[in-house]
């Protein structure tokens, strides 16, 4: 069987390999079977190849999910008083984790602990998305009609659901 030629790849009539006379155009060389043409630069079989467009596949699909599995899936919510006066307190809350969390209730309760005002949200729960930050108003109550700020207040309780945890309760320290 001999040289197959290519009019579009002509050589000088000498393997670029082994540098053995061959024909002028041939794309394979009889005595070495080294390619004369694109293919001389990719020395690998397509068995070859199939096994690394394979691994690639894989690994399409394998690293997305082991980064998934290696991150903390978690939320983190941080809360901070910003001011306060004989109407309402002001928070600053924050989700500094990667899912989301639920505030679904808040308290007020007393330096002897043993009073509790309930703080109405705006809404009946309030959703914090990975890096929200929410400016959140509270105003004291007592079933449906707002009282004035309490003088004995002592510490704000959160009861929230953080994602990846069960429900917690985060107590807030008030400013003097």
């Amino acid at each position: 069987m001999g040289p197959k030629r290519q009019a579009q790849s002509p050589t000088d009539g000498k393997c670029r390999l082994c540098k053995k006379l061959i024909e002028p155009g041939a794309i394979k060389c009889t005595e070495c079977d080294g390619y004369q043409n694109w293919r001389r630069y990719f020395d690998f079989s397509s068995v070859i190849l199939s096994l690394l467009i394979a691994l690639f596949s894989v690994l399409a699909v394998v690293i997305p999910v082991a980064i998934s599995a290696l991150t903390s899936q978690s939320s983190d919510v941080q809360l901070a008083e910003i001011r306060r006066d004989r109407d309402s307190i002001t928070f600053v809350c924050s989700n500094r984790g990667n899912r989301t969390a639920i505030i679904y209730s808040c308290d007020l309760v007393s330096a002897s602990e043993a009073t509790q005002w309930h703080l109405p949200l705006p809404d009946s729960k309030l959703v914090l998305h990975a890096g929200d930050v929410v400016i959140l108003t509270l105003k004291p109550s007592i079933g449906n009609n707002f009282v004035p700020f309490p003088d004995d207040a002592a510490k704000i309780e959160f009861r929230l659901v953080p994602f990846g945890r069960e429900p917690a309760v985060v107590s807030q320290k008030l400013k003097k």
